[in-house]
């Protein structure tokens, strides 16, 4: 009894590291014991994860792959199997695991999410476009806005793109973040004058980035005001 509690504190010792961003100190604690614990799906999902913080996607795939075998019913597995098929280059795998954590897992906003990105990195935007449409009748947040209004600007679909922005702005005004995207959805439907002033207002509120330097440049360069925008870059 006590070797096997010996054996589960170890475990528990390197989600911990793995937690705490040392992915390499989990593997190290994990390894001596998980000839042992092998079996377990929960410790086959822990070293899929240790192994997919370390960027070894083939090897992350085998231990998730081994962990959705013992466990078929918990969604969580599915999706992280999904996000490790998706950083391989394996869409239409990635897209059926996904369905299949999102069916076990109706309410997970994480589960669509990560539908509608891998469908846009396969370039199906169509397909992607429609589940992001069901995203935002499922949970209209602005989450959901902001994914539809990527997948169209990304078609070039720029004023419908802006009404998206705007949507999601609406739900949380206050997010810097939205408030950014705005401002670039702005500056892509060519309302230069509006996207200068949104992004000297977020400059005005909170520290500067080099993302909101690049844009504002840009915006600046749009609306004629060349020195400015090198300056700002400057």
């Amino acid at each position: 009894m006590k070797r096997q509690m010996d054996v589960s504190a170890l475990a528990l010792a390197s989600r911990e590291l793995l937690n705490r961003g040392d992915p390499v100190g989990a593997e190290r604690v994990l390894s001596p014991v998980f000839a042992q614990l092998g079996a377990d799906a929960s410790v086959l999902h822990l070293m899929g994860l240790i192994k997919k913080a370390q960027n070894k996607m083939e090897d992350a795939e085998r231990h998730l792959r081994a962990a959705v075998a013992y466990s078929l019913s918990d969604g969580s597995y599915y999706n992280d199997l999904g996000v490790v098929l998706q950083a391989r280059g394996a869409y239409p795998d990635a897209i059926k695991v996904f369905r299949a954590a999102l069916a076990l897992m109706p309410q997970a906003a994480q589960v669509r999410v990560n539908i509608i990105h891998c469908l846009m990195s396969s370039g199906d935007l169509e397909l992607a476009e429609q589940e992001a449409l069901g995203y935002i009748k499922a949970a209209p947040g602005p989450e959901a806005w902001t994914l539809l209004g990527q997948i169209q600007r990304a078609q070039d679909r720029n004023e419908e793109a802006l009404v998206s922005a705007a949507t999601a702005l609406k739900l949380a005004p206050t997010e810097r973040g939205l408030r950014l995207n705005h401002a670039v959805a702005l500056d892509r439907a060519r309302r230069s004058r509006q996207a200068v002033e949104t992004f000297h207002a977020i400059a005005g509120q909170s520290s500067d980035s080099p993302e909101l330097a690049l844009h504002l440049a840009r915006a600046l360069y749009a609306d004629g005001r060349k020195a400015d925008a090198e300056q700002t870059l400057v």
